[in-house]
């Protein structure tokens, strides 16, 4: 659903870090962090080039399932304790992997709707 580019992969980054990691601008992801989202847009566990891929998940539709599901994952860390921040990401990324088929479907609607609008009105 469209092609990635490093601004998108950016600000995916970004946000996971930050809004929802709650790292500062010192702290990272880890890169088990890293290949845990690569492998959400394949349809993989972690990324691997060795598996192949089941899904192709664009950065944007990542991103968009982060923000879509905020607030369930800041209800889900305030209410769960982990025993470390990879079982805590763990937690997070299965959030997203039950969501993201939805986000998807929206997007792919709204472009529907968008381009039988802009059709319409070219009609009149």
């Amino acid at each position: 659903m469209g092609i990635n580019t490093n601004s998108d992969w950016d600000n995916l980054y970004e946000y996971v870090r930050s809004e929802i990691m709650g790292y500062d601008k010192t702290q990272s992801l880890s890169k088990y962090m890293i290949l845990r989202l690569k492998g959400l847009m394949t349809g993989k566990y972690i990324e691997n080039k060795k598996i192949k891929n089941i899904s192709d998940y664009s950065y944007k539709i990542l991103l968009y399932t982060f923000k879509f599901c905020s607030l369930n994952i800041r209800y889900s860390m305030q209410s769960n304790t982990f025993k470390d921040e990879n079982h805590k990401f763990n937690y997070i990324l299965k959030i997203i992997e039950n969501n993201i088929n939805d986000t998807y479907l929206k997007l792919k609607k709204c472009k529907q709707r968008k381009k039988k609008l802009k059709q319409s009105i070219h009609i009149t």
